[in-house]
């Protein structure tokens, strides 16, 4: 018995990938900026050639990241899904938080880059947006809320998610973004990769899961700084948000640490496909390479369905 072979396996999926520089994992003398966006674009690209869609919450820069995946991805359009499909057509979904602003295109990149990219900014719900700054207090309190609902979005729109490095964030921020995608990603019962390669955000999560010891500044990257926290309990009465989607404090309503603790490695890596032999070397080994196989192993079996054996039973 013959089988067609689909040069495109995972054509209709989605790829959500959280990735920042940490704190390890840069090779001596490489610029971590430049390390990280070549590790995105060769992660990114390995994904495209399989007809699979990226799920990216990063902000448009000209010769930037977004644009040399978009590129890669105008090579070859016909390894996604077309509009008459009725699938997911484009192959870079990109959401943004407000106030980031969206792309302006030239004439040139205009002509294609629209039928790759489906970019779109994530506002607040509840609040007025009309002449309100970001420098303000109910437009800090926006932009929290813009960052959650934004990474609500990217959660829903991907099939699985791969998480690498991450930095603590900046001081106004209810929790650092790889952190908070990877718990939503968790909570909506998805395959979650969390290599700890890189060290940083996902490094300090590995290290929670699997309750080993972690300093103090891993610990407070889990929590609310305090005038934030005290900012939105301010607001909160009058636009309203779930208590997971607010500070995250010690002893509070919602303590991310504490959530981190009670995740199963035995639930993560049996959505993730992997054993969990495989699962905790994905978490604790300090070769990128090695993770990224794994992370690619798992999602090979998360999205390409069982053959039929030859003999047809």
């Amino acid at each position: 018995m013959s089988f067609f072979l689909d040069p495109f396996p995972y054509r209709g999926r989605c790829v959500g990938i959280s990735i920042s520089a940490g704190d390890a994992g840069i090779p001596p003398g490489y610029n971590a900026e430049h390390f990280v966006n070549q590790a995105t674009y060769h992660l990114g690209t390995r994904y495209l050639l399989l007809g699979a869609s990226l799920v990216l919450g990063h902000r448009w820069q000209e010769g930037g990241i977004m644009e040399h995946l978009a590129r890669r991805a105008a090579e070859f359009p016909y390894s996604f899904p077309q509009p008459k499909d009725g699938g997911r057509v484009f192959p870079i979904i990109n959401r943004l938080a407000w106030p980031d602003e969206l792309p302006q295109y030239d004439d040139n990149l205009a002509g294609w880059i629209t039928q790759i990219m489906e970019v779109r900014q994530v506002q607040p719900a509840g609040i007025t947006m009309t002449g309100l700054t970001d420098d303000s207090d109910l437009g800090k309190f926006a932009r929290i809320r813009a960052l959650t609902a934004m990474r609500k979005e990217l959660v829903a729109a991907s099939d699985v998610r791969i998480c690498l490095g991450g930095a603590a964030g900046k001081p106004v921020r209810r929790l650092p973004g790889v952190l908070e995608e990877a718990l939503l990603t968790y909570d909506a019962g998805k395959p979650l990769y969390l290599a700890g390669a890189l060290g940083g955000i996902t490094k300090a999560l590995c290290d929670a899961i699997l309750q080993r010891r972690m300093t103090d500044a891993a610990r407070d990257a889990f929590h609310t700084p305090v005038e934030v926290a005290q900012l939105l309990q301010d607001l909160r009465g009058q636009h309203p948000y779930p208590d997971d989607e607010g500070p995250s404090r010690p002893g509070a309503s919602y303590d991310a640490l504490q959530h981190a603790e009670r995740i199963s490695v035995e639930q993560l890596a049996s959505r993730a496909h992997l054993s969990i032999d495989d699962y905790l070397t994905l978490m604790t080994t300090p070769d990128m390479g090695r993770a990224i196989e794994l992370a690619t192993l798992g999602v090979a079996k998360t999205f390409t369905p069982a053959q039929p054996s030859a003999s047809g039973s």
